[in-house]
């Protein structure tokens, strides 16, 4: 997927990698000839969806990810995480951290995470915890997501095979 940012020529580029249940996509930014400026990871799923993003009229990318309490693999059905909503816009070529919006803890479940519903992560019910604009002038943000692998129990008719 291709995406014009308004008003400018950049261009933000989505690449998928990855198959079925471990997959990470990245959004590249681009100039109209097609020069790579830079890059942000934006969706994770790793047996359970927990990155997604939104970009908006205007161009600006909002990372929302999912932070679970544990750090080690394991099985789940649900587990407590909380939500991080990181939103970027683009100057000089680069993505700049702009505002964080941070969430109270929430219970998620495997069927909102990796069932067959799609749940849209901006989309939840979470309240939130606090918020905090950062002036654009901090420069490029480059932010290390953690991957864990959520190892998910079979489905009810996988079992009886």
């Amino acid at each position: 997927r291709k995406y014009n940012i308004p008003n400018t020529n950049y261009y933000l580029v989505y690449v998928k990698y990855g198959l079925i249940d471990n997959v990470t996509s990245v959004l590249y930014l681009t100039d109209n000839s097609g020069e790579v400026l830079d890059q942000l990871e934006v969706y994770i799923i790793c047996n359970a969806r927990i990155m997604d993003y939104t970009i908006d009229a205007d161009g600006n990318v909002t990372v929302c990810r999912i932070i679970p309490d544990t750090q080690k693999d394991s099985e789940f059905t649900q587990f407590t995480g909380e939500r991080r909503d990181v939103t970027y816009s683009v100057s000089g070529g680069k993505f700049v951290k702009t505002r964080t919006v941070e969430y109270e803890k929430a219970v998620y479940t495997w069927e909102q995470l990796g069932g067959d519903y799609y749940y849209c992560v901006w989309n939840g019910t979470e309240k939130v915890k606090s918020t905090s604009d950062t002036p654009s002038d901090k420069g490029t943000v480059k932010e290390k997501f953690q991957i864990i692998k959520l190892k998910l129990l079979p489905k009810a008719d996988e079992l009886r095979r």
